[in-house]
This record gives C-alpha cells, sequence and structure tokens, in this order.
C-alpha cells in the first residue's frame, strides 16, 4: 500500500511519527536531529544527512518537470494518479 507525504511537511516534527509508525518503526527522538549521529553514512547524499531536517528543497521538482513529464504520462496510462491534492488548511 502507498502513503501520500508531501515533502514539504517532513520538516515539521508531527510529520514524522505517523510516517514511522506506518514503516513499523518506534519513535526516537534522533529522528528530529538526524545529522548529529556520528553513524557512518555510505551513500551518495552523505552530505545531505549531515544537514538538519529543512525544507529548502521544497518545490526545486518543478524545475525538472518537463524532463518528468513522459514519465508521469505513463504512470496515468497505468492507472497512477500523479495529480497533487491541495494541501489541507492549516489549524
Amino acid at each position: 500500500m502507498l502513503t501520500l507525504l508531501r515533502y514539504s511537511v517532513l520538516p515539521q516534527e508531527p510529520a514524522l511519527p505517523p510516517l514511522l509508525e506506518r514503516c513499523g518503526l518506534p519513535w526516537d527522538d534522533a529522528c528530529l536531529s538526524p545529522h548529529t549521529s556520528s553513524r557512518t553514512v555510505q551513500t551518495a547524499s552523505a552530505v545531505q544527512v549531515r544537514q538538519p531536517i529543512h525544507a529548502a528543497s521544497v518545490g526545486r521538482w518543478q524545475s525538472y518537470a518537463d524532463a518528468l513529464s513522459p514519465w508521469a504520462e505513463r504512470l496515468e496510462q497505468l492507472g497512477w494518479s500523479t495529480a497533487i491534492p491541495p494541501l489541507p488548511e492549516p489549524g
């Protein structure tokens, strides 16, 4: 089962507990500060892992919208909606 989670809400603490629960993982306060971990990171995103959780990349995907368009069309043909539902009202 797929779960829709907006990238833009990840920097907000309330988004993390439901995400971890959906993955079957327990809550840990360290989830709020992964950049402070001294564990070894062997991935292409190692530099990003060492940064605090932030919203600086929100919306950056739009720069790639034209390149992603054929893939979105194919997903639609296969029955997967690529429509982005509106954000709920705050509060």
